[in-house]
């Protein structure tokens, strides 16, 4: 089984996968996993102000940044910041393998609850995709990406990595 978990902190699950149960699933070839980092497909590098003054002085910055752009506030309005579509659908574009059926799951608090058939269900996939959630959410046009979408519970969460 091929699991594709596309994050903005792919370093969250380093120590997960190189332990437990799911270390030992990969060792003996029963488990891949590939972490995909979203920045690496978010829009930029942005410019940010030259200078920015701290106390009385002012401090220098780079004239050119080096983070990607991968969140916008919502067009509808609202507060927060949402992940893009558009930097979503790149990531599922270079995750999917055209030769291979694909499950994508969005990991979010509207979706079905995680439940033991769920997890048969999902062990029983060939090439699973997580999109970890984070912010406020993602763009409503990404449910159109999905094939489903899943919650852990009904609790509060940082950020859809501790779901994945």
């Amino acid at each position: 089984m091929l699991v594709s978990i596309i994050t903005l902190f792919p370093e969250v699950f380093k120590p997960f996968l190189e332990s437990s149960i799911l270390a030992k699933a990969q060792k003996r070839g029963k488990l891949r996993v590939n972490l995909s980092n979203l920045r690496d497909f978010g829009i930029g590098p942005h410019f940010r102000a030259r200078a920015r003054k701290e106390g009385s002085r002012f401090q220098r910055l780079p004239k050119r940044g080096s983070y990607k752009q991968v969140d916008d506030r919502p067009y509808g309005g609202g507060v927060g910041m949402i992940l893009k579509v558009d930097v979503i659908a790149k990531a599922l574009e270079k995750v999917k393998n055209k030769k291979r059926k694909t499950k994508t799951v969005l990991l979010t608090p509207q979706g079905k609850t995680f439940n033991q058939k769920i997890a048969r269900k999902l062990a029983r996939e060939k090439h699973l995709i997580l999109i970890c959630g984070h912010y406020e959410g993602v763009d409503e046009r990404v449910h159109q990406l999905v094939d489903e979408e899943i919650s852990v519970g009904d609790y509060i969460l940082t950020g859809g990595e501790i779901a994945a």
